[in-house]
């Protein structure tokens, strides 16, 4: 059984450690502007900018972190692997009231 990692470092359930290969990817496969997330989470456009061009795991408040993946995962996107291999899949996006 592979573990899954969360940004606080500890091991829980499916929350996968977001790296930001994780975040560029899932903006991509949304098809979303960086100015379009900015605004869907909350997060400046200038703190998302510096996490996308960070190297492995980004260095942010773990609410910020937590806003982004809330977000990219309510409009489908599945984060999957470890912070060496990451990966993102795009399903349905989660109805409200689920």
């Amino acid at each position: 059984m592979s573990e899954k990692y969360s940004n606080d470092g500890k091991t829980q359930g499916a929350d996968v450690l977001l790296v930001a290969a994780h975040l560029r990817a899932a903006r991509a496969l949304l098809d979303w502007s960086a100015k379009a997330l900015s605004e869907r989470s909350g997060v400046s456009p200038a703190t998302l900018q510096r996490l996308e061009r960070s190297v492995g795991v980004p260095s942010a408040h773990p609410r910020t972190i937590g806003d982004l993946k809330r977000v990219l995962e309510d409009a489908g996107v599945e984060f999957m692997g470890t912070p060496d291999e990451p990966g993102v899949i795009l399903r349905r996006p989660k109805q409200d009231g689920r």
